[in-house]
Order: structure tokens, then C-alpha cells, then sequence
């Protein structure tokens, strides 16, 4: 079979509501604690969630300004490769599956489950900063499962398991 090549970018749709949700989300924190001093410790928590919420729409924001025709998910012969988690691609010989799932409190099948070699998943470098905004950019490790959101990208999780599926089958 005659492998394809997958270039995933991020979709400007996706990445404009979800920086509009959190700035939505923390105008309306700003606006409970600035109106609701009753309780100095509701103030402060409501406080800290608007600067959350402020900064991964700053956070958001910031990747739709500088991402502009980034591949984020790249599948080819040399493997997997999601370039805001590591600076490589991570090899077919130690993937062992890659499927799409449906996320917990969703309806659509969005996220990309990459199952891999556990004694790999230890040499596995992810980037600093990305540990740091995980949440926002929408990526888990557990043990040695990647869980990956592709609702921010331009190409949907099925495609991104059926071109990945195909190297791994080319591979046993």
C-alpha cells in the first residue's frame, strides 16, 4: 500500500472560540469579584480563575497569531510527529496503536489516543513549556497513553488514525 503523507494545522475557527471562551469566562470571573466583596477569600478565588482564564485566552490568542501554516501533526515514514509536544517524531517501531476516541462529556470522536512502547514512553523528552500549558493546547500522558485533541485541528481524528493505522500495518 502506498503510505501518505499527513500535514494536521490548526484550525483559526477553533482557536478563535476557544480564546473567546476563556476571555468570556474570565471577564464574567472579573466581573463576580470585583461585584461580590462580601467574602474576601470568594474574591480572591474568583480573582485567580480570571487571570486562568485570562492567560490561556493570552495563551490561545498567542498561538493563532504565530501559528499560521505550522504543522502541529505530521504522520510520514519516519512517524508520528506532534511538533508543540517533541522536538522529534516518534518512531512506528514503538507505536503500537493509534485510535480515535471519544473525550469524556463530548459527542463527536476528537481526540487521537497514541498508545505506545512503555520502556519508550520514559525516553520520551516533551518540551517544558508544553507540560506547562497541557490544557490548553490539549494533550494528556497516562502511563504509556498520549491523548491528543484534534478538535483544534484542521483534520479530524478519524483521518489522523486511519493514515497513522496504515504505517503501523505496513510495519508487523
Amino acid at each position: 500500500m502506498l503510505n501518505q503523507r499527513l500535514n494536521a494545522h490548526y484550525s483559526v475557527l477553533a482557536l478563535l472560540s476557544r480564546a473567546g471562551f476563556c476571555g468570556g469566562l474570565a471577564v464574567m470571573f472579573w466581573f463576580v469579584a470585583a461585584y461580590m466583596r462580601g467574602q474576601i477569600w470568594f474574591t480572591v478565588v474568583n480573582y485567580i480563575l480570571a487571570t486562568t482564564m485570562a492567560g490561556a485566552a493570552f495563551t490561545l490568542a498567542y498561538l493563532l497569531l504565530t501559528a499560521k501554516d505550522e504543522v502541529v501533526v505530521s504522520i510520514d515514514a519516519t512517524g508520528f510527529k506532534h511538533t508543540r509536544l517533541t522536538p522529534t517524531a516518534i518512531p512506528w517501531n514503538v507505536i503500537q496503536s493509534v485510535t480515535s476516541y471519544i473525550p469524556y462529556k463530548s459527542w463527536n470522536k476528537t481526540g487521537v489516543l497514541l498508545v505506545m512502547n512503555p520502556a519508550f514512553q520514559q525516553k520520551l523528552s516533551i518540551r517544558p513549556a508544553e507540560r506547562l500549558l497541557a490544557w490548553t493546547t490539549g494533550y494528556s500522558i497516562s502511563g504509556s497513553v498520549i491523548r491528543l485533541d484534534a478538535s483544534i485541528l484542521d483534520t479530524d481524528s478519524d483521518e489522523i488514525s486511519r493514515v497513522a493505522n496504515s504505517y503501523i500495518s505496513d510495519r508487523s
